[in-house]
């Protein structure tokens, strides 16, 4: 039996009405167009205090590795990598804004994985699907994405602090914060334009463009070999993180997002890739839920955000991909890019400010599907986006979303319509504000 027919064979190419070549053309389609986070990822985690160039090789191995575990375990078209709007959590809420180590912030995620994986194993999945209304996973969805977007151009000076306005325009007369204003439109073109890998292009030309004026830095090499990643700095973090009510709060804020985000994308692309039965559950049961919660568990192990499936994936679909032959050539081409560090070391934010803007609008438009004509839905989702947004943390927005929406089912003479999952994470919300209220 020959290569090809193994291979045939193992991922069910032909069943699936596939064949090789399509596989790995539309994996080449879905590592350009997720490929952003290569730079992203490393330049958000950086701000926590992290090492770019070790979070850049942890980045890349985790979503080769967790993508190899889709591709060889469940055998799906998925690729993953470390989350977007979990990293920004990580940063921005839980080491910058709560004052937690990046170290405990690792711990945090490993931790939210081992639970990942255990709800993925057992049939407690689908019961926590069915106990969070669809309105609340919404309205998280779109408040990270506007967290994303006030990150990145607080990021690149296009929006700076202000006195008196709290946020104002930043100086159009700097040089880079131009550059990062071109950036946007030109992705946004290319975006429009429907350009396979978009984002990842539109950094590149910006990066470029920024070196000829001499805003950017010029690479003094283009290949090198990979730092080490910071392996095993989740157990320093497990050691010294003080368990207390706050920790516990962003162990659950961090596997409710990826929960959400992972079982989105991954019922998503099954749907799209025809991989889901007449009842309306997966082909191979939990099999891609264990693979992202593996690659969760892996990346904090490597020393790196949340790693979850990536709606990008879909890209790959649309190119004919409906088998884990595409999962394993975005491994595969995530493994050669280890060797590309010196070249993307120098995208920073005035070139990552536009994946930013572009993530933020893919995450806003989860909003179609709310349910405006209910003013509970309404009151959740301008609700959840707004603190999430003017707080400035992940955590926050998701409590006081919490908060409406129970007080609006309650007011509305529907507590029998609310969950018990919902009034226990509202409960353990009010008593997180209380705490954080005495303590301050």
């Amino acid at each position: 039996m020959s290569l090809a027919e193994r291979a045939d064979g193992f991922f069910g190419i032909t069943a699936r009405g596939s064949t090789p070549v399509r596989e790995v053309r539309a994996g080449i389609v879905t590592f350009l167009a997720m490929s952003y986070i290569m730079v992203v990822n490393p330049t958000m985690l950086g701000d926590a205090g992290m090492n770019v160039s070790h979070v850049f090789t942890a980045t890349v191995l985790s979503a080769a590795v967790a993508t190899l575990v889709m591709a060889l375990y469940a055998r799906y078209p998925i690729a993953q990598g470390p989350g977007m709007g979990i990293n920004a959590f990580f940063t921005y809420t839980i080491v910058l804004a709560m004052g937690y180590t990046w170290e405990q912030a690792l711990a945090a995620t490993f931790v939210a994985g081992v639970l990942f994986f255990i709800l993925s194993v057992g049939k407690i999945r689908r019961a926590m699907i069915m106990a969070i209304p669809s309105d609340l996973r919404l309205s998280i969805a779109a408040g990270i994405g506007c967290f994303l977007l006030i990150v990145g151009l607080n990021g690149s000076h296009i929006i700076v602090a202000s006195s008196s306005t709290l946020v104002t325009l930043g100086n159009l007369t700097d040089p880079a914060v131009a550059l990062a204003i071109f950036g946007i439109f030109l992705t946004v073109v290319l975006y429009l334009k429907k350009i396979t890998g978009s984002i990842f292009i539109g950094m590149i030309v910006t990066a470029a463009l920024g070196m000829i004026i001499g805003v950017i830095d010029v690479p003094s090499e283009l290949f090198a070999v990979p730092e080490m990643p910071d392996v095993g700095a989740f157990l320093t973090g497990l050691e010294t993180v003080p368990w207390d009510l706050s920790f516990i709060v962003i162990i659950f804020s961090m596997l409710l997002v990826d929960f959400f985000d992972s079982t989105g994308t991954i019922m998503s692309v099954g749907q799209k890739a025809g991989l889901l039965e007449p009842d309306g559950d997966l082909k191979e049961g939990n099999k891609p839920f264990v693979s992202d919660a593996v690659g969760t568990i892996c990346g904090a192990v490597l020393g790196v955000s949340s790693v979850t499936s990536y709606a990008e994936s879909t890209t790959g679909i649309a190119a004919g991909g409906r088998t884990g032959l595409m999962a394993l050539t975005v491994a595969g081409l995530f493994l050669v890019s280890l060797f590309l560090w010196p070249v993307l070391s120098v995208v920073s934010y005035p070139c990552t400010v536009a994946a930013l803007v572009i993530v933020a609008v893919i995450m806003m438009t989860t909003l179609k599907d709310l349910h405006w004509q209910d003013p509970v839905a309404a009151l959740t989702a301008v609700g959840t986006i707004a603190f999430m947004m003017l707080t400035y943390s992940i955590t926050d927005g998701m409590g006081f979303g919490l908060l409406f929406y129970t007080v609006g089912m309650l007011a509305t003479g529907r507590c029998k319509k609310v969950s018990p999952v919902i009034y226990a994470l509202t409960t353990v919300f009010i008593i997180y504000f209380a705490v954080t209220a005495v303590s301050f």
